[in-house]
């Protein structure tokens, strides 16, 4: 099947409730890329080779150093961390992409039509000095560099599970429940519901 959305997630802990429970006859398919930029790339490259969606959304948990845990964050412009310090000629390390219209970042509970920044890279980023971006995940800006070169519309939708040099794994674990619950809240308002009034 052609035109299908394509919902991705590192892990399967990640992937909210609601979008967990579709039909294997819905429009949507989900796929886990593992941690990591090369894994990430690979899986979607594999995943857009079969299916040619229309859009893919990164779907998960994110960390920020500016925004507070439980705002919900669209990205659609993404910086490669292990890359912009290099100053080579020929090396992309910043991406944007065209914005999906119809899906608000939340803010303080707020709707909000604003695109944030996502900074990617292979660490675990502990201080609060990074210089660009407003969420840190570690595959996005990897499967949009997919996207753009297949010419599939892409975004990420992050929940905030911890600040940045604040927060250990096992709060960022036991932020995960949080994070299915509020992204299936988000998918079912903005995006099952204005998909099925495009079919």
């Amino acid at each position: 099947m052609t035109g299908d959305i394509i919902f991705s997630a590192a892990l399967p802990e990640e992937l909210p409730q609601v979008i967990s429970a579709q039909t294997a006859e819905s429009a949507f398919r989900t796929i886990t890329t593992r941690v990591g930029k090369a894994s990430a790339a690979y899986r979607l490259t594999r995943e857009i080779m079969t299916r040619r969606p229309r859009l893919v959304i990164n779907i998960g948990s994110a960390g920020s150093c500016n925004l507070n845990v439980g705002d919900i964050v669209v990205c659609s412009r993404f910086v490669d961390r292990d890359l912009q310090p290099l100053s080579i000629e020929g090396v992309l390390s910043d991406i944007s992409m065209a914005p999906v219209s119809g899906l608000p970042s939340i803010i303080g509970g707020q709707p909000q039509m604003r695109s944030y920044i996502c900074n990617t890279g292979d660490d675990f980023v502990t201080g609060s000095d990074i210089a660009n971006g407003d969420v840190i995940d570690m595959e996005s800006f990897a499967l949009a560099m997919v996207c753009r070169e297949e010419g599939v519309p892409f975004v990420a939708v992050k929940y905030i599970t911890d600040r940045v040099g604040q927060n250990s794994v096992k709060v960022w674990a036991d932020k995960l429940r949080d994070e299915r619950q509020a992204l299936s809240e988000y998918v079912a308002r903005y995006i099952l519901i204005s998909n099925s009034s495009h079919e």
